[in-house]
């Protein structure tokens, strides 16, 4: 399911589903393991990653309307 299609459903329920959203997209992002590198190029890698999707979930909440998570 998409951003675009989770908003359609959450229609008039306020942003607390974006945020719930955002929460639990980037927390399980945070909670990936990887191996066969090292733990540098593992924190390193993760942090990139992260700030691709922060970047990508303000660009929704941007498009969507919805205000910066305070």
């Amino acid at each position: 399911m998409t951003i675009e299609e989770l908003a359609k459903l959450n229609e008039g329920k306020g942003q607390e589903w974006f945020d719930a959203l955002e929460e639990v997209v980037i927390r399980d992002a945070k909670g990936t393991v990887t191996e066969g590198i090292s733990i540098q190029t593992e924190a390193e890698a993760l942090k990139f990653g992260v700030d691709v999707l922060q970047a990508t979930l303000n660009a929704s909440r941007n498009q969507l309307g919805l205000a910066a998570k305070e």
